[in-house]
């Protein structure tokens, strides 16, 4: 792994510790949840006027959730996620690469009782493996929308359900000979999990 990444994750690691330590008890929920990766890209021609026929295709994604509550209202909400999905480059070639979003969104919450749907608005980094043959994909981010279901089947225990669309996240595409593509990728996803609370 690059040290960029390893860097990136210990630095989330410190984050989550120090952002769960501060938290009161009950105000906390764990997150465990997978699902549909669903993609959608923008390239521009290269930059030696090339016509581009990449090519991301739809996969899966799981993810891990931490959320913390202000009051029965407000809460934000940090994941990290592990993901597939298929890329085809400017040769043809195909290869599976991996997908590993880094999200934090401010949530709002109406809370009824044992079901408390959400909305969520914040930032979602995407780290993105490398692409067949030579083609290298850079990481980017950009700005995601949340919408979600939290049903509580007891004190501690519920389901969840959970969408994020993430807006053209821009990955710059180095093909082979260094022709550089400007790409932005819009993904979805779509999720079902579990919901420990504490």
């Amino acid at each position: 792994m690059k040290n960029k990444t390893t860097k990136l994750l210990i630095s989330s690691a410190f984050a989550l510790s120090a952002f769960t330590a501060n938290a009161d008890v009950n105000d906390l929920m764990l997150k465990a949840r997978a699902g549909f990766l669903h993609t959608a890209e923008k390239v521009k021609t290269g930059s030696a006027d090339t016509a581009t026929t990449h090519n991301f295709k739809d996969g899966y994604v799981g993810e891990l959730a931490i959320n913390h509550f202000f009051d029965s209202v407000f809460g934000v909400e940090m994941s990290a996620g592990y993901g597939k999905t298929k890329f085809k480059n400017n040769a043809g070639n195909s290869k599976s690469i991996s997908f590993i979003p880094l999200t934090a969104t401010f949530q709002v919450r109406h809370n009824t009782g044992s079901v408390t749907p959400y909305l969520g608005l914040g930032y979602s980094y995407h780290m993105m493996s490398k692409g067949a043959g030579s083609t290298k994909i850079k990481n980017g981010g950009g700005v995601v929308a949340q919408a979600g279901l939290d049903f509580m089947t007891s004190d501690t225990f519920g389901w969840n359900l959970d969408v994020k669309h993430t807006l053209k996240a821009k990955h710059t595409i180095t093909e082979t000979g260094g022709e550089i593509f400007k790409n932005k990728m819009s993904t979805t996803t779509a999720m079902v999990g579990l919901v420990f609370k504490y």
